[in-house]
Protein backbone atom coordinates (compact mmCIF):
# COMPACT_ATOMS: atom_id res chain seq x y z
CA UNK A 1 0.00 0.00 0.00
CA UNK A 2 1.46 3.42 -1.24
CA UNK A 3 0.76 6.10 1.13
CA UNK A 4 1.44 9.86 1.02
CA UNK A 5 0.96 12.97 2.87
CA UNK A 6 1.38 16.90 2.36
CA UNK A 7 0.73 19.85 4.11
CA UNK A 8 0.93 23.25 3.33
CA UNK A 9 1.28 24.49 6.84
CA UNK A 10 -0.10 25.73 10.08
CA UNK A 11 -1.05 29.38 10.71
CA UNK A 12 -3.74 31.71 9.80
CA UNK A 13 -5.01 30.59 6.30
CA UNK A 14 -7.05 33.23 4.05
CA UNK A 15 -10.29 31.24 3.33
CA UNK A 16 -11.31 33.69 -0.11
CA UNK A 17 -8.16 31.32 -1.48
CA UNK A 18 -10.09 28.02 -0.57
CA UNK A 19 -9.99 26.71 -3.76
CA UNK A 20 -6.69 27.59 -4.79
CA UNK A 21 -5.31 25.70 -1.56
CA UNK A 22 -7.91 22.48 -2.55
CA UNK A 23 -6.40 22.83 -5.92
CA UNK A 24 -3.18 22.83 -4.71
CA UNK A 25 -2.96 20.05 -2.35
CA UNK A 26 -5.02 17.80 -4.87
CA UNK A 27 -2.56 18.93 -7.98
CA UNK A 28 0.85 18.11 -5.65
CA UNK A 29 -0.80 14.86 -4.11
CA UNK A 30 -0.92 13.37 -7.71
CA UNK A 31 2.59 13.91 -8.69
CA UNK A 32 4.49 10.89 -9.55
CA UNK A 33 7.05 10.40 -6.88
CA UNK A 34 8.29 12.29 -3.66
CA UNK A 35 10.61 15.40 -4.84
CA UNK A 36 8.07 16.00 -7.82
CA UNK A 37 5.41 16.62 -5.21
CA UNK A 38 7.76 18.74 -2.89
CA UNK A 39 8.86 20.52 -5.93
CA UNK A 40 4.85 21.28 -7.15
CA UNK A 41 3.90 22.70 -3.29
CA UNK A 42 7.52 24.59 -3.34
CA UNK A 43 6.60 26.54 -6.62
CA UNK A 44 3.19 28.23 -5.49
CA UNK A 45 3.18 31.72 -4.30
CA UNK A 46 0.76 30.23 -2.01
CA UNK A 47 3.31 28.36 0.21
CA UNK A 48 6.18 30.18 2.13
CA UNK A 49 9.22 28.43 0.64
CA UNK A 50 10.67 28.49 -2.53
CA UNK A 51 9.87 31.12 -4.96
CA UNK A 52 6.96 33.59 -2.92
CA UNK A 53 8.94 32.66 0.45
CA UNK A 54 8.79 35.42 3.22
CA UNK A 55 11.59 38.16 2.94
CA UNK A 56 14.56 38.72 5.57
CA UNK A 57 15.54 41.68 7.42
CA UNK A 58 17.61 42.69 3.98
CA UNK A 59 14.20 41.72 1.56
CA UNK A 60 15.92 38.46 0.67
CA UNK A 61 14.68 34.56 0.56
CA UNK A 62 16.63 32.13 2.78
CA UNK A 63 15.19 28.61 2.87
CA UNK A 64 15.69 26.01 5.16
CA UNK A 65 14.91 22.47 4.75
CA UNK A 66 15.56 18.94 6.36
CA UNK A 67 14.82 15.61 5.21
CA UNK A 68 14.70 11.81 6.41
CA UNK A 69 14.34 8.59 4.55
CA UNK A 70 14.00 4.90 5.95
CA UNK A 71 15.07 2.15 3.67
CA UNK A 72 14.08 -1.28 5.23
CA UNK A 73 16.28 -0.65 8.87
CA UNK A 74 19.12 2.25 7.05
CA UNK A 75 18.48 6.07 8.19
CA UNK A 76 20.16 8.87 5.81
CA UNK A 77 19.18 12.10 7.17
CA UNK A 78 20.39 16.07 6.75
CA UNK A 79 19.80 19.30 7.13
CA UNK A 80 20.36 22.37 4.32
CA UNK A 81 19.70 25.63 5.66
CA UNK A 82 19.86 29.21 3.92
CA UNK A 83 19.24 28.33 0.66
CA UNK A 84 18.16 30.88 -2.33
CA UNK A 85 16.72 28.30 -4.64
CA UNK A 86 13.10 27.11 -6.13
CA UNK A 87 12.88 24.12 -4.70
CA UNK A 88 14.79 23.33 -1.25
CA UNK A 89 13.74 19.60 -0.78
CA UNK A 90 15.10 18.52 -4.28
CA UNK A 91 18.23 20.86 -3.71
CA UNK A 92 18.69 19.46 -0.50
CA UNK A 93 18.84 16.31 -1.23
CA UNK A 94 20.94 16.68 -4.95
CA UNK A 95 23.01 18.19 -2.30
CA UNK A 96 23.79 15.50 0.21
CA UNK A 97 24.41 12.70 -2.68
CA UNK A 98 27.37 14.89 -3.34
CA UNK A 99 27.76 15.13 0.42
CA UNK A 100 27.61 11.32 0.75
CA UNK A 101 30.12 10.67 -1.70
CA UNK A 102 32.77 12.75 -0.45
CA UNK A 103 32.21 11.39 2.45
CA UNK A 104 32.38 8.09 1.24
CA UNK A 105 35.89 6.65 1.94
CA UNK A 106 35.95 9.04 5.25
CA UNK A 107 36.53 8.26 8.54
CA UNK A 108 34.31 11.00 9.35
CA UNK A 109 30.59 11.23 10.32
CA UNK A 110 28.61 12.84 8.17
CA UNK A 111 27.48 15.65 8.21
CA UNK A 112 23.46 16.20 9.55
CA UNK A 113 23.18 20.06 9.07
CA UNK A 114 24.89 22.34 6.69
CA UNK A 115 24.98 25.42 5.28
CA UNK A 116 24.11 26.31 1.60
CA UNK A 117 26.10 29.43 0.77
CA UNK A 118 29.27 28.03 2.24
CA UNK A 119 29.54 24.90 0.37
CA UNK A 120 29.16 26.89 -2.61
CA UNK A 121 31.97 28.75 -1.67
CA UNK A 122 34.48 25.52 -1.52
CA UNK A 123 32.61 24.69 -4.98
CA UNK A 124 31.35 21.26 -3.52
CA UNK A 125 28.23 21.76 -5.00
CA UNK A 126 27.69 24.56 -8.63
CA UNK A 127 26.44 27.86 -7.28
CA UNK A 128 22.59 28.36 -7.91
CA UNK A 129 21.11 29.74 -10.75
CA UNK A 130 20.00 33.46 -10.62
CA UNK A 131 16.23 32.53 -10.19
CA UNK A 132 13.64 35.30 -9.15
CA UNK A 133 12.15 33.94 -5.58
CA UNK A 134 10.94 37.39 -4.54
CA UNK A 135 6.86 37.26 -5.55
CA UNK A 136 5.15 40.31 -5.71
CA UNK A 137 3.09 40.23 -2.86
CA UNK A 138 6.25 39.52 -0.45
CA UNK A 139 7.58 42.78 -1.90
CA UNK A 140 4.29 44.83 -1.14
CA UNK A 141 4.39 43.24 2.56
CA UNK A 142 8.29 43.89 2.41
CA UNK A 143 8.27 47.83 1.49
CA UNK A 144 4.99 48.16 2.98
CA UNK A 145 6.10 47.29 6.48
CA UNK A 146 9.84 48.20 6.62
CA UNK A 147 9.47 51.73 8.06
CA UNK A 148 7.40 50.32 10.92
CA UNK A 149 10.02 47.77 11.60
CA UNK A 150 13.23 49.98 11.55
CA UNK A 151 11.42 52.15 13.28
CA UNK A 152 13.90 54.37 15.39
CA UNK A 153 16.42 52.42 13.99
CA UNK A 154 15.52 49.47 16.26
CA UNK A 155 14.25 46.45 15.35
CA UNK A 156 10.49 45.97 16.30
CA UNK A 157 8.22 42.98 15.73
CA UNK A 158 4.64 43.41 14.00
CA UNK A 159 2.50 41.17 13.23
CA UNK A 160 1.73 40.70 9.59
CA UNK A 161 -2.08 40.04 8.62
CA UNK A 162 -1.40 39.14 4.99
CA UNK A 163 1.67 37.01 5.66
CA UNK A 164 2.09 33.21 4.31
CA UNK A 165 1.70 30.79 6.40
CA UNK A 166 4.61 28.99 7.31
CA UNK A 167 6.50 25.34 6.75
CA UNK A 168 5.22 22.99 4.06
CA UNK A 169 6.01 18.65 4.74
CA UNK A 170 5.78 15.96 2.24
CA UNK A 171 6.00 11.99 3.82
CA UNK A 172 5.50 8.86 1.05
CA UNK A 173 5.49 5.65 2.58
CA UNK A 174 5.73 1.93 0.48
CA UNK A 175 6.50 -0.96 2.05
CA UNK A 176 9.97 -1.10 2.39
CA UNK A 177 10.69 2.79 2.13
CA UNK A 178 9.38 5.67 4.20
CA UNK A 179 10.51 9.54 3.18
CA UNK A 180 9.82 12.85 4.75
CA UNK A 181 10.92 16.36 4.13
CA UNK A 182 10.27 19.61 5.55
CA UNK A 183 11.18 23.32 4.14
CA UNK A 184 10.21 26.81 4.57
CA UNK A 185 11.13 30.17 4.36
CA UNK A 186 10.91 31.08 7.53
CA UNK A 187 9.39 34.45 9.28
CA UNK A 188 9.04 37.69 7.53
CA UNK A 189 11.95 40.25 8.64
CA UNK A 190 13.98 37.01 10.59
CA UNK A 191 17.34 37.83 11.15
CA UNK A 192 19.81 37.07 8.25
CA UNK A 193 21.48 33.54 9.16
CA UNK A 194 18.15 32.61 11.40
CA UNK A 195 17.74 28.91 11.08
CA UNK A 196 13.94 27.77 11.65
CA UNK A 197 12.72 24.24 12.73
CA UNK A 198 12.45 23.29 9.12
CA UNK A 199 15.91 23.38 9.22
CA UNK A 200 16.65 20.94 12.50
CA UNK A 201 16.15 17.34 12.13
CA UNK A 202 14.01 16.40 15.13
CA UNK A 203 11.74 19.87 15.37
CA UNK A 204 10.18 20.03 11.65
CA UNK A 205 10.05 16.33 10.81
CA UNK A 206 10.91 12.72 13.14
CA UNK A 207 10.79 9.38 12.39
CA UNK A 208 11.28 6.48 14.81
CA UNK A 209 10.99 3.01 13.72
CA UNK A 210 10.89 -0.30 16.37
CA UNK A 211 9.63 -3.66 16.96
CA UNK A 212 6.53 -3.40 14.54
CA UNK A 213 5.90 0.19 14.65
CA UNK A 214 7.07 3.14 12.44
CA UNK A 215 6.44 6.72 13.50
CA UNK A 216 6.51 9.70 11.44
CA UNK A 217 5.71 13.15 12.58
CA UNK A 218 5.43 16.90 10.77
CA UNK A 219 5.25 20.03 12.91
CA UNK A 220 4.81 23.50 11.25
CA UNK A 221 4.04 27.01 13.53
CA UNK A 222 6.07 28.77 15.86
CA UNK A 223 9.97 27.80 14.69
CA UNK A 224 11.44 28.71 17.80
CA UNK A 225 8.85 26.63 20.02
CA UNK A 226 9.25 23.85 17.82
CA UNK A 227 12.53 23.91 18.06
CA UNK A 228 12.87 24.47 21.91
CA UNK A 229 10.87 21.32 22.73
CA UNK A 230 12.29 19.19 19.54
CA UNK A 231 8.64 18.58 19.19
CA UNK A 232 8.72 16.41 16.45
CA UNK A 233 11.11 14.23 18.05
CA UNK A 234 9.31 14.17 21.44
CA UNK A 235 5.95 13.34 19.77
CA UNK A 236 7.61 9.87 18.02
CA UNK A 237 9.50 8.97 21.24
CA UNK A 238 6.55 9.41 23.57
CA UNK A 239 2.74 8.83 21.49
CA UNK A 240 2.59 5.49 21.85
CA UNK A 241 2.94 5.65 25.95
CA UNK A 242 -0.62 7.31 26.30
CA UNK A 243 -3.71 8.12 25.29
CA UNK A 244 -2.62 10.13 22.19
CA UNK A 245 -5.91 13.32 22.63
CA UNK A 246 -4.86 13.72 26.24
CA UNK A 247 -0.86 13.52 24.97
CA UNK A 248 -1.02 16.30 22.30
CA UNK A 249 -3.20 18.13 24.18
CA UNK A 250 -1.11 18.67 27.11
CA UNK A 251 2.03 18.86 24.84
CA UNK A 252 1.15 21.59 22.66
CA UNK A 253 -1.92 23.42 23.77
CA UNK A 254 -0.19 26.95 24.97
CA UNK A 255 2.52 26.33 21.30
CA UNK A 256 1.48 27.68 18.49
CA UNK A 257 1.52 24.59 15.95
CA UNK A 258 0.15 22.21 13.84
CA UNK A 259 0.89 18.68 14.28
CA UNK A 260 0.49 15.36 11.72
CA UNK A 261 1.81 12.13 12.98
CA UNK A 262 1.44 9.00 11.07
CA UNK A 263 1.50 5.43 13.35
CA UNK A 264 2.01 2.53 10.71
CA UNK A 265 2.19 -0.97 12.22
CA UNK A 266 2.12 -4.31 10.52
CA UNK A 267 -2.00 -4.23 9.67
CA UNK A 268 -3.14 -0.97 9.95
CA UNK A 269 -1.55 2.73 9.57
CA UNK A 270 -3.28 5.62 11.91
CA UNK A 271 -3.10 9.73 10.61
CA UNK A 272 -3.12 11.82 13.70
CA UNK A 273 -3.55 15.86 13.79
CA UNK A 274 -3.90 18.43 15.91
CA UNK A 275 -3.71 22.23 15.69
CA UNK A 276 -3.98 25.27 17.98
CA UNK A 277 -3.59 27.67 15.13
CA UNK A 278 -6.03 29.35 13.09
CA UNK A 279 -5.99 26.72 10.39
CA UNK A 280 -4.11 23.22 9.14
CA UNK A 281 -4.15 22.45 5.60
CA UNK A 282 -3.25 19.37 4.53
CA UNK A 283 -4.10 15.87 2.26
CA UNK A 284 -3.45 12.62 2.26
CA UNK A 285 -3.84 9.66 -0.84
CA UNK A 286 -3.72 6.06 -0.49
CA UNK A 287 -3.16 4.26 -3.29
CA UNK A 288 -5.56 6.29 -5.34
CA UNK A 289 -7.90 7.72 -3.26
CA UNK A 290 -7.05 11.32 -2.49
CA UNK A 291 -8.91 13.21 0.46
CA UNK A 292 -7.91 17.10 1.11
CA UNK A 293 -8.60 18.72 5.07
CA UNK A 294 -8.65 22.32 4.93
CA UNK A 295 -9.14 22.52 9.06
CA UNK A 296 -10.40 25.83 10.93
CA UNK A 297 -10.73 26.17 14.46
CA UNK A 298 -8.93 28.70 16.79
CA UNK A 299 -8.58 26.42 19.80
CA UNK A 300 -7.16 22.90 20.08
CA UNK A 301 -8.43 20.83 17.22
CA UNK A 302 -7.50 16.85 16.95
CA UNK A 303 -8.14 14.13 14.59
CA UNK A 304 -8.00 10.91 13.46
CA UNK A 305 -7.98 9.25 10.00
CA UNK A 306 -7.52 5.05 9.64
CA UNK A 307 -5.09 4.64 6.52
CA UNK A 308 -5.33 1.33 6.45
Amino acid sequence: MDITVIHIGAGKHNKDKNDSYKKLLKYSIRKENFIEIAKAIESSVLTNTGYGSSLNLLGQVECDASYINCYNYTIKQGALVGMDVLHPIENLINTYSKVEETYQNSDLSQPLILNYKSLQSIKIIPRSEQVNLVSSQARRIYDFYKDQVFNNEQFQQIIIPEETTDTIGVITMTLNETNIATSSGGNFFKLPGRIGCAGIIGSGIAFKKFEDYEISCMCSGSGEDIIKYSLANTIVNNILNQDYREYLHNLVKDIYVGVIVIIKEIDKVQLIYCHTTESFHFAFKVNHDIKVILSYNNIFTIGEYKLQ
